[in-house]
């Protein structure tokens, strides 16, 4: 990973998120209460519109970035 490069981490965090919807989605097939709605609504479902605007925010930096570097090269 290069200095300023932000496409390892935003593959990253998009592969944390979807090994945690799935692994989620194996709870789900043995955990079905009123517990596991609130965990689900609680703590997951908060996740997912964060990760996306965090995933976005890093593809709009790394442009920033890649500018920059060309910027400074000429």
């Amino acid at each position: 990973m290069r200095i300023g490069d932000l496409s390892t981490s935003t593959a990253k965090l998009k592969m944390g998120t979807d090994a945690l919807r799935n692994a989620w989605l194996d709870v789900q097939a043995e955990w079905d209460d009123p517990a596991a709605r609130r965990y689900e609504e609680v703590f997951l479902d908060p996740l997912s519109p964060l990760c996306k605007s965090s995933m976005e925010a890093l593809n709009r930096l790394a442009v920033v970035f890649a500018e920059a570097e060309r910027a400074l090269a000429e």
